[in-house]
């Protein structure tokens, strides 16, 4: 189960993920050693930046990374409608 992601020791909050793929990306660990290719999730930043993580099961963390995005948001969209919603209230009890 995915916690948290942290990107440069930064917390990236969902607001800001734009985009979550899964990959595989040529690495080389040591400068003596041939690459080859290695698991991966690359998560892209509504600021343009992108961060990738090394993971063995990048499909399995993509859907679960995306199933709480999914969420988050759908929870963030709630909290804002709410809070207009009492705005509107307020503002009628006032006029």
């Amino acid at each position: 189960m995915i916690k948290s992601v942290a990107c440069y020791r930064k917390r990236v909050p969902p607001s800001q993920v734009e985009k979550v793929e899964s990959l595989r990306a040529l690495t080389n660990p040591f400068p003596i050693t041939p690459k080859f290719w290695k698991k991966g999730l690359l998560i892209s930043r509504k600021d343009g930046r992108a961060c990738s993580f090394s993971l063995n099961d990048a499909n399995n963390a993509k859907a679960e990374l995306e199933g709480c995005l999914k969420t988050t948001s759908a929870l963030a969209a709630r909290h804002r409608f709410r809070k207009l919603r009492k705005k509107h209230l307020r503002d009628e009890a006032f006029a």
